[in-house]
């Protein structure tokens, strides 16, 4: 019971004070602390290692909730806004924190790792959204894209073994059967990863998409075999040299240059649904 009271308090004090972060201050009745600073106290009791129920009761009183009831069935269900995969990632990391996770202890990596994920569904607006294809873009789109590094990649991967079953169980979110797929395929981001390391950190959104048909034949002629979708395939040499070690099924998004095939970014084939 006390569990269920914990996850029920936790989750309607959260969503209160993102509801707060996009009210006027005028707008409130009673606002004793900014907001902001009082989910900063909230983190800081955390990381020092604090009694949740303590900060729980300290964060109530900041946002000016005391007296009102502790049940989500008496108006403090959380509103759905935008910021919302930020409020399950919050959630997800109080239980964690409180020993009520799946599976072991997450690694500081894995927790630090989740920032990812809140940046990455930042303007979803139903928790809904979060589905399995969302974590295929996250992990074969976005991590490419955002030139996350492979061992933060790694880590991503070892907190979402964790939300998922969490967020399926808690928030009736379908994700496992997805996510075992998609994790299938995180050998082949990380070698994607490691060329994508060589491209500027600024991203750069021309260009098309081409699929690699053959990779370089080191005693044939140089240059990849590529083929944008419709297109007639072509032998180019990609630049910068890294993505000469790209392999059949890998997507580029890329043009066509007197010198050959300038890439911007590479993604696995691991990327296409299906």
């Amino acid at each position: 019971f006390r569990r269920v009271l914990f996850r029920s308090r936790a989750r309607a004090l959260l969503g209160a004070a993102w509801h707060a972060l996009r009210l006027e201050v005028d707008a409130r009745k009673q606002q004793p602390k900014d907001v902001t600073a009082a989910l900063a106290d909230f983190d800081r009791g955390r990381a020092e290692g604090r009694d949740v129920q303590a900060l729980l009761d300290d964060l109530e009183r900041d946002l000016g909730l005391e007296g009102e009831s502790d049940s989500e069935e008496d108006g403090l269900e959380p509103p759905v806004l935008t910021g919302v995969v930020e409020m399950l990632v919050t959630e997800f990391r109080w239980e964690q924190e409180a020993g009520m996770g799946y599976g072991p202890a997450l690694t500081e990596a894995a927790q630090a790792s989740l920032e990812h994920l809140s940046r990455f569904g930042a303007a979803f607006e139903q928790p809904e959204e979060l589905d399995g294809e969302a974590l295929r873009r996250l992990l074969f789109f976005w991590a490419p894209e955002q030139r996350l590094p492979a061992e933060d990649a790694r880590a991503l991967v070892e907190a979402l073994d964790a939300f998922v079953p969490w967020a399926e169980a808690e928030h009736d979110l379908e994700l496992a059967s997805t996510w075992k797929q998609v994790r299938s395929g995180v050998t082949e981001l990380e070698r994607v990863l490691a060329m994508n390391a060589e491209l500027p950190t600024v991203l750069d959104t021309g260009g098309e998409l081409f699929e690699v048909l053959e990779a370089e034949d080191p005693l044939g002629l140089p240059g990849l075999l590529v083929s944008e979708e419709g297109g007639v395939p072509a032998r180019l040499v990609p630049h910068p040299e890294a993505f000469r070690a790209a392999q059949p099924g890998d997507l580029l998004r890329a043009r066509r240059t007197d010198a050959g095939l300038e890439v911007f970014t590479a993604y696995p084939a691991t990327a296409r649904v299906g």
